[in-house]
Parts: structure tokens; C-alpha cells; sequence
């Protein structure tokens, strides 16, 4: 919707009622529709919804992810992490930030169980990691970090592979629904699970 500078739901039933007419959904459904999985939904809507979003149905529907989908892999250190990921890892001087060649980060703080049922949690810094800035696949990846904000040795694999478009699409969806700031304050919650596609 805001690719398509569609603020509200209103506005979203206006273009559709174009499109579908009588069959358009009420703006209550369409409501509930944009802000959490829909239990029904017509062929008709979908198609509408396509048309008036200029996208594909694969756009617009997700299958639920099971346990084992959304178990992150944990790493004791980022050299542990760069081998299974065949990115190279600068350790870092006391010049120069330790990390992988580019890195874009979503901000401080993400919390949550975020690597499995049988850890405790703890705090991260996501950040999208490749090995050229221009490139156009990478990972998405957690560094644990602590109260002061830094690195204590521990990682996570939150997606692999992970595009440059796909980051971009997530961030403004993320911003969108209210789960993750860009001032660095992150309000997300679990990691692992059901808000990074």
C-alpha cells in the first residue's frame, strides 16, 4: 500500500470499489485485512487487490511458517558465523569497526527469544551483511550485544539468502506496522518467528 502511496484502508476500498464494485469488501474487512492475516479471502478480492496494487498474488500471501523454518542458527563468534555464511570477517583494529565488507543495519536493540525455545533471549543489533555494498544478496544476521551497546561475541543467522530488495521491502513493512523504529529504538520482539519474512 505504500508503494502506492495508500495510507488507509479507505482509501484502499475507494480503488478497489473501481475494480470490483458490489463485491468489493466492507472497509471494516478490509481493515482487519491490512492489519493481520486474513482467515477468508476470495479469489475476486485477491485479484482486485492485485490489480489495484499492481503486484503479483505471491506479493500479497505468505504460508505459515512452521517451528523449524523459523529457528535462527546461533554462532559463538562472527568468524564462526562468516565460515557457514562464506562471507570474509574483519576482526577489526582499534581504527577500524570489526564486521563483514558491507553491512546495513536496522538499528539497536531488537529483542527477544530470538535463537530457540531453550535460550534465555537477548538484545541485538540486526544489520543486512554482504560482501560488496552493491550487492544484491546477502544475509540478514544479529550480533548479541549488550546493555552499552556492544558486541558480545555471539551471533545469529535470522535469513539467508537475504536480497537488497527484499531488506527494503521489510524495513518500510516493518515501519509500516508499527513493529520496528528507525530511531534505534527497535520495538520488535521475537526475532525468529513471524515479523521478518
Amino acid at each position: 500500500m505504500s508503494d502506492r502511496e495508500i495510507r488507509y484502508s479507505a482509501e484502499l476500498r475507494r480503488r478497489l470499489e473501481l475494480v470490483l464494485g458490489d463485491e468489493t469488501p466492507s472497509e471494516a474487512q478490509l481493515s482487519r485485512m491490512v492489519r493481520a492475516r486474513p482467515e477468508r479471502l476470495t479469489m475476486r478480492t485477491l485479484e482486485g487487490l492485485c490489480e489495484v496494487l499492481a503486484c503479483e498474488p505471491g506479493d500479497l500471501l505468505t504460508r505459515p511458517r512452521t517451528r523449524q523454518e523459523t529457528t535462527m542458527s546461533t554462532y559463538e563468534s562472527p568468524e564462526e558465523l562468516a565460515e557457514a555464511i562464506g562471507l570474509q570477517y574483519d576482526p577489526g583494529s582499534e581504527d577500524i569497526i570489526p564486521g563483514f565488507p558491507s553491512e546495513a543495519d536496522w538499528g539497536w536493540n531488537a529483542s527477544g527469544l530470538g535463537t530457540g525455545p531453550d535460550q534465555d533471549g537477548g538484545r541485538w543489533l540486526v544489520t543486512f551483511a554482504r560482501a560488496r555494498a552493491d550487492a544484491a544478496e546477502g544475509h540478514l544476521i544479529g550480533y548479541e550485544v549488550d546493555g552499552r551497546h556492544q558486541r558480545t561475541g555471539r551471533c545469529v543467522l535470522i535469513r539467508s539468502p537475504w536480497t537488497a530488495e527484499r531488506d527494503q521491502t521489510e524495513l518500510h513493512r516493518a515501519i509500516r506496522e508499527g513493529w520496528w523504529e528507525p530511531n534505534g529504538l527497535s520495538t520488535l520482539h521475537d526475532l525468529d518467528a513471524r515479523l521478518i519474512r
